[in-house]
């Protein structure tokens, strides 16, 4: 069976009208292109955030970025490992009157769900 007519079937055991129907929205996979097309009368749009992730992706695979981050990494390494500097830091934060926010490391397997200061 072809995903376009699964979500037919779908919206009917639903009991969603398909003139109530505005959107499909999918990520950008070449398998869920075509279905989307199918569907007369359904519009398609592909999944913003997923768009952004894949942009994201691309952008920490660029040299100048990955470069730039295992500086970072070592930057909040050294302050990770030395309570002088943490402290240090914290006093600058307090003299500057800024907020008061913590290093964070990057972790590889969490960019896909965090930001980081």
């Amino acid at each position: 069976m072809h995903i376009s007519e699964r979500l037919t079937e779908a919206a009917s055991e639903w009991g969603v009208a398909q003139d109530k129907v505005v959107a499909v929205v999918r990520d950008n996979a070449a398998n869920m292109v075509l279905p989307g097309e199918l569907l007369e009368g359904w519009g398609d749009l592909s999944c913003f955030g997923h768009t952004l992730q894949l942009a994201v992706n691309a952008g920490h695979a660029l040299n100048a970025i990955t470069r730039l981050t295992a500086a970072f990494c070592k930057i909040v390494g050294h302050f990770k490992h030395s309570t002088v500097a943490m402290n240090a830091l914290t006093e600058r934060q307090k003299l500057l009157k800024i907020p008061e926010l913590s290093l964070v490391r990057d972790v590889a397997t969490r960019w896909n769900s965090t930001y980081f200061m």
